[in-house]
């Protein structure tokens, strides 16, 4: 199965604004540098699982919905 990774970047974006996080904050929570944090808002990687799993324990939801 295929993700797309426009939909899966925009999921995070969103999320982390209603967290009130800067890219930098949510960096700094799962232990990566902004610039991934970018690269998977614009859409241009796919967060591997154990940085999906990271994103949805701090934006308290499943995996399913950020895919």
């Amino acid at each position: 199965m295929e993700y797309d990774k426009s939909i899966t970047g925009r999921i995070i974006k969103k999320e982390r604004e209603r967290k009130d996080l800067k890219q930098n904050d949510l960096a700094a929570l799962i232990n990566i540098s902004p610039k991934q944090i970018s690269k998977y808002e614009k859409g241009e990687l796919l967060p591997p699982m154990n940085m999906l799993i990271a994103l949805c324990k701090v934006f308290d939801c499943e995996i399913g919905y950020l895919l």
